[in-house]
């Protein structure tokens, strides 16, 4: 949430008296269209104002005040003012309580808007501004973690939802099968052929066979492989005639010649 404050400069601040020795008035009660800059305005006259603050309303009386098509510029639900000196402190909130906040016509001539308004101020007795500096960062501390306690919470209610809504697919996807199983049982138990009609017939896988081995095969087998090896001693001959077997003459010519 935005705050609404007017503080001072360094300059300012050096010329204002300390801290300690200021006076800070409480405002119960912020009128719509009140700003800080006409707080200000209006209680300069009775002494120097140092500060103001105006905290902003609730977010979600603001999100349904305009839903509801009321005003919608920003208000305020409570502030707090600074005076440079106690004693004048003191003095407006006792003199400006319950008293309307501006004159019936204002210098233009025109109603002011808040002319039947009070003001609702009251004087905080040894409180200092740095106390309101330490109330709004503790409030800002528990909002943080107000709002880290709600988004833990929503991601825990997120997490449970998505397991029951797998649980819920589970359980209806056996409610299903079951409802099937038992509408196939009950056809089934109707008409027994029905079954074996609606199945699809089965595939024969055919495998490729070696032939049967006999005797006869194995005989015609031993001598077609004998040939073979004939056939190729030949062709060898052939190709080499020295090794070839010599005809008789020349083997008995030979003899003679070994004998000499």
């Amino acid at each position: 949430t935005g705050l609404a404050m007017t503080d001072n400069t360094e300059a300012d601040e050096e010329a204002l008296p300390p801290v300690a020795e200021r006076g800070v008035v409480y405002l119960g009660r912020v009128p719509p269209g009140l700003s800080p800059g006409k707080v200000k305005a209006l209680l300069s006259p009775l002494g120097t104002v140092t500060r103001v603050f105006l905290e902003p309303e609730d977010a979600a009386k603001e999100r349904n005040r305009r839903k509801a098509g009321n005003n919608r510029r920003k208000r305020y639900a409570e502030g707090w003012i600074e005076f440079a000196s106690r004693k004048r402190a003191k003095t407006v909130a006792r003199s400006l309580n319950t008293t309307r906040i501006a004159p019936a016509t204002s210098r233009r001539g025109g109603a002011d808007p808040h002319a039947h308004d009070l003001w609702c101020l009251k004087y905080l007795k040894g409180f200092t501004w740095d106390h309101l500096r330490e109330k709004i960062a503790y409030e800002r501390r528990v909002r943080a973690q107000r709002l880290k306690v709600h988004v833990a919470a929503a991601k825990k209610s997120n997490a449970e939802y998505l397991d029951l809504v797998d649980a819920a697919k589970t359980i209806n996807a056996i409610d299903d099968r079951k409802t099937t199983k038992r509408a196939r049982d009950a056809a089934k138990s109707k008409n027994p052929d029905a079954d074996e009609e609606e199945r699809p017939p089965k595939v024969a896988r055919k495998f490729a066979q070696h032939k049967v081995v006999t005797k006869t095969t194995a005989a015609k087998s031993a001598s077609y492989e004998g040939a073979s090896a004939g056939g190729r001693k030949a062709a060898r001959g052939r190709r080499h005639p020295a090794t070839a077997a010599a005809p008789p003459a020349a083997a008995a010519s030979r003899d003679l010649l070994d004998d000499l």
